[in-house]
């Protein structure tokens, strides 16, 4: 068994690259407590051949190294990559048990992949959308609102691009991609509709 130390304080990636070392490393991982969150399950009393007793008491951890993968999971890769990967990997909560290295690499390797997924998705989505591009979405969005696409100049086009960029990223981080192409265009369409008359 391999154990990953405390990860109080450590950001999802670093948690996530923690369990992807330890993976190559060992056969089972489990996260190590740092004293602080042990269960007393039972006290009791041994005694040595001396004569001598000791206080004992059996204790459990708390740590949750399954539910600390799927956290780390969602906040690196968004809950509904996490959640497709413990749909389909049957990874759920186990406090005090290890998690197997194997379903550590699998889990990490599918997160990868649809992360990749969803990006191309988003791609797709934000060329629609693209002023600088030209694109349908865009074309779209001026029509709905009275605004000729063609007294949009390039530097307002390369803005909107940049700020439609930024949601798009912020949609990622925080989970919500692949952003649905009527968010897109409801993004746009607030973008255009805030530009003074003389910056078209």
């Amino acid at each position: 068994m391999s154990d990953i130390p405390s990860i109080g304080g450590a950001s999802a990636r670093q948690v996530l690259e923690r369990f992807g070392e330890s993976a190559a490393r060992g056969a089972t991982l489990q996260v190590s407590a740092d004293g602080k969150d042990f269960k007393v399950l039972a006290m009791g009393q041994l005694s040595a051949a001396s004569g001598a007793t000791r206080s004992v008491a059996w204790v459990q951890s708390d740590e949750d190294t399954t539910g600390i993968f799927l956290k780390a999971m969602s906040q690196s890769y968004g809950a509904r990559v996490s959640s497709c990967v413990a749909r389909e990997l049957g990874l759920d909560p186990s406090p005090g048990k290890p998690l197997a290295s194997r379903v550590v690499q699998q889990a990490l390797e599918m997160a990868k992949v649809s992360g990749v997924a969803l990006a191309g998705v988003d791609f797709m989505t934000m060329l629609d959308q693209s002023a600088v591009a030209d694109g349908r979405g865009f074309q779209t969005a001026c029509a709905e609102l009275n605004v000729d696409p063609k007294s949009v100049n390039a530097d307002t086009r390369l803005w909107l691009d940049s700020q439609m960029k930024l949601r798009f990223d912020d949609a990622n981080a925080n989970g919500q991609s692949p952003v649905s192409p009527a968010d897109a265009s409801a993004w746009l369409k607030g973008l255009i509709a805030s530009l003074k008359p003389s910056a078209n």
